[in-house]
């Protein structure tokens, strides 16, 4: 029963061993290296920057509260 033990502790390791090897080579074939990357601030210069990263993210918050109010007083009258 010990030798079945230590044969399964030692299974189980070079499994996990494994995995963590092909883990870590599925993991840096995700990396792009050709795609140039941009990590600078925003610049918003135009006025479709402005609509689209200030003005519509906050329309559809408020969105979003104006219908779940809505929904629960529809919910709670009938």
């Amino acid at each position: 029963m010990k030798n079945s033990l230590t044969l399964l502790s030692k299974i189980k390791t070079q499994v996990l061993l494994i995995a963590a090897f092909m883990f870590s080579l599925a993991i840096n074939a995700q990396v792009p290296r050709d795609i140039p990357t941009d990590t600078g601030p925003l610049e918003v210069d135009s006025t479709f920057d402005i609509i689209l990263y200030i003005v519509l993210p906050i329309v559809i918050i408020i969105f979003f509260f104006v219908y779940r109010a809505a929904k629960k007083k529809r919910d709670r009258e009938g």
